[in-house]
């Protein structure tokens, strides 16, 4: 009798101590994958950035040509929804991004190429059963010269690639603290 009394309190004990243990931080889930999106947008974009600098001729030779363009900037960021009207950018199938990032327009009219991109982080956390995703985006301009890269700066991300991409949170590029490559 005392056995199976045993038993029973030992299957309870381990029973209440899981539960216990997949609790422990549960409530702090949801910042962890927040902190680690907003650590992996500035590292995205300074991929992204690494890259671009280093085509930065290749961009510039390729600015008046858009499928030689299309190309050179596909080696970098995703060029899936590249100089697509916001319909086609709200609708698409996927949103196809090298380095978190994805070229939105390009326009070469006022004598210099200039580059708007979305570049997103993504942070994920987990604690026993409780697990979360966070994402953030920004988005962003720069300039190309046959040179090299100007200084990149924030620009508003457009309703429809928010409504596309659908981060948590748009933060504003002048928030993004970018390492220097």
């Amino acid at each position: 009798m005392h056995a199976s009394r045993d038993v029973r309190r030992g299957t309870l004990l381990a029973a209440t101590l899981a539960v216990a243990l997949t609790g422990c931080g549960a409530q702090h889930v949801e910042q962890r994958a927040d902190d680690a999106a907003r650590a992996d947008l500035p590292r995205n974009v300074a991929e992204a950035l690494g890259c671009l600098e280093s085509r930065a001729p290749a961009l510039w030779a390729g600015a008046s040509d858009a499928g030689l363009l299309a190309t050179e900037l596909g080696e970098c960021v995703g060029i899936s929804v590249l100089d697509r009207d916001n319909e086609a950018v709200r609708t698409a199938d996927r949103l196809e991004m090298f380095a978190g990032t994805v070229a939105l327009t390009t326009d070469a009219s006022s004598g210099e190429l200039v580059l708007v991109l979305y570049t997103e982080g993504s942070g994920y956390a987990q604690v026993g059963v409780t697990h979360a995703r966070y994402v953030v985006g920004t988005c962003w301009q720069v300039p190309v010269m046959a040179s090299g890269l100007g200084a990149p700066s924030g620009v508003e991300c457009s309703r429809a690639i928010v409504d596309r991409a659908n981060p948590a949170e748009v933060v504003p590029f002048d928030q993004v603290d970018v390492p220097s490559g």
